[in-house]
């Protein structure tokens, strides 16, 4: 396997206080990796220092690879708030600057395929902000991953779900991961239910990393 990225003796800080001390850390291609930690414990800062809107004090990260999707936290997206479709939504991945003025069936072919992949093609033309909250992560998942990514990143996928809309996140997930073979990378202070399809459980815990399960 090939390496997706790697974290060598990474160490940030906000100020005069340490996040993360002498981090290292590489996630490997086709894996399944869970980062966990308590609310404040300092994954939602080793995401950002991953995915570059964070640089560290100290140590090197390399990303061998920039085809991933990304899946931000529910609600941290300002198109929430619009009159938006899930067609329109996951279109902006594929023509951000172009809009949707000129026709294209190529584009509105991936955009149909990937709310299918997700089981949602038949709310397409829903406005996002009537869907439940496993409907509004099914499509930012579609949404993610319209371009074909090999690489899924999600940032507390659960927040906001019941118990019925984790476990069809769950399956949906461990299906792109088995049958598609999509490496996938889910930070998340709640590791309940994800922690049975993941090959790899990390926890960050006073600046430290450390490996906690393994399948």
């Amino acid at each position: 396997m090939n390496p997706l990225f790697t974290f060598d003796k990474v160490s940030f800080s906000y100020g005069n206080t340490s996040v993360l001390e002498n981090i290292d850390f590489t996630m490997q291609e086709g894996e399944f990796v869970v980062l966990s930690g308590a609310n404040g414990s300092g994954k939602s800062t080793m995401l950002r220092l991953l995915l570059g809107s964070l640089q560290p004090r100290e140590g090197t990260i390399h990303r061998y690879t920039e085809d991933f999707g990304y899946v931000p936290q529910m609600g941290q997206e300002r198109l929430y708030n619009f009159p938006i479709t899930p067609y329109e939504m996951i279109g902006l991945n594929l023509r951000p600057r172009h809009g949707f003025a000129k026709k294209d069936p190529e584009h509105d072919h991936k955009i149909d395929t990937a709310l299918t992949q997700v089981s949602l093609r038949e709310k397409k033309w829903d406005l996002f902000s009537t869907l439940s909250g496993g409907q509004k992560q099914r499509v930012l998942i579609a949404k993610a991953l319209v371009s074909n990514p090999s690489f899924l990143v999600m940032d507390e996928p659960t927040i906001g779900l019941d118990d019925r809309s984790r476990r069809s996140l769950f399956f949906l997930l461990r299906h792109f991961h088995r049958s598609h073979h999509l490496s996938i990378l889910i930070v998340t202070h709640d590791i309940e239910g994800v922690d049975e399809i993941a090959d790899r459980i990390m926890r960050i815990s006073e600046g430290a990393l450390r490996e906690v399960s393994r399948v």
